[in-house]
């Protein structure tokens, strides 16, 4: 894994703004391990029938004592590709985690985005804060959790989570994500990857600040690091428009990124931990099948 982390951060870094600086191998591989590739399916203009439409992001693996939570934006995985103020998942979402992409395995979530009547095991911010928690504390997605865990997922503790709100710009960070990007056959692939940049501005009265770095599809969701610290998430690519807009141009990158600050992302988790604690989340449920899982 340490191999794979050096490689992979001498070849991105030559795509960053920013200059090269000196990360651990040990900060590396917790970064590495921190984060999974996500596709968001949806059904196409025409109908599933006629194709479908997929968005891609980055999402972060929590963990809390024995509980362990994704985290990534709520564009990326919100029920409808378009509209505002949703509360509802998408159904269709798929889980990789690998460092190359010859070892695809896909996880899909299997009934952990039901949107019934039962107590849900996810929760959103607001649209403007862009936020999406899943939990697998759920009896039946202990499987799913296993899943990750058997490949290269490694969660991070909640505290590695910023919450000073003291960061300025110039400052550098490290970033990992997936990059999706054009194959020479014209096919969509993704690699695994780390770059380093820095804080272009960061406004204390706001909720989100700006990087110097280049985002392009894949990265929303992924996190940035000041040390062994994550300060923030992407949100997006600064200027750039919906999610309709991801789909028609999905190789598109820009040169500066939206970033959520990481003060937000504990209180959402907070949030979920206490409708865990409800005496429904846990209610008898649907026994999903080593079947269910499409890998």
């Amino acid at each position: 894994m340490k191999k794979i982390a050096i490689l992979l951060l001498a070849l991105c870094c030559k795509l960053s703004m920013a200059q090269s600086w000196s990360v651990s191998s040990k900060t590396m591989d917790l970064a590495f391990g921190s984060i999974v590739y996500l596709e968001s399916v949806y059904p196409g203009p025409g109908g599933a029938k006629a194709g479908t439409d997929t968005l891609t992001a980055t999402g972060i693996l929590f963990k809390d004592s024995a509980r362990v939570y994704l985290v990534t934006t709520k564009h990326s995985v919100q029920r409808a590709l378009l509209g505002k103020n949703q509360h509802l998942l998408n159904t269709n979402i798929t889980l990789t985690v690998s460092a190359v992409p010859d070892r695809i395995k896909k996880i899909k979530l299997p009934l952990l985005t039901a949107n019934d009547s039962r107590v849900k095991p996810y929760v959103f911010s607001s649209d403007e804060e862009d936020i999406a928690v899943l939990s697998f504390q759920k009896k039946r997605f202990k499987r799913v959790l296993a899943f990750l865990l058997k490949d290269e997922a490694r969660p991070l503790p909640v505290d590695s989570l910023d919450l000073s709100d003291d960061h300025y710009p110039d400052e550098d960070f490290f970033h990992p994500s997936y990059m999706v990007y054009k194959a020479k056959t014209g096919a969509k692939t993704w690699s695994k990857g780390l770059g380093t940049a820095k804080i272009k501005t960061y406004p204390d009265a706001s909720n989100n600040f700006v990087i110097s770095d280049y985002i392009s599809a894949g990265r929303s969701g992924s996190p940035l690091f000041v040390n062994d610290k994550i300060i923030g998430m992407v949100k997006n690519g600064e200027g750039m428009g919906t999610n309709a807009d991801a789909i028609r141009d999905p190789f598109k990158a820009v040169k500066a990124g939206i970033v959520i600050k990481a003060t937000l992302i504990l209180p959402l988790i907070r949030k979920m931990q206490q409708i865990e604690n409800m005496p429904e989340f846990n209610a008898p449920d649907i026994e999903i099948k080593p079947s269910a899982f499409k890998r």
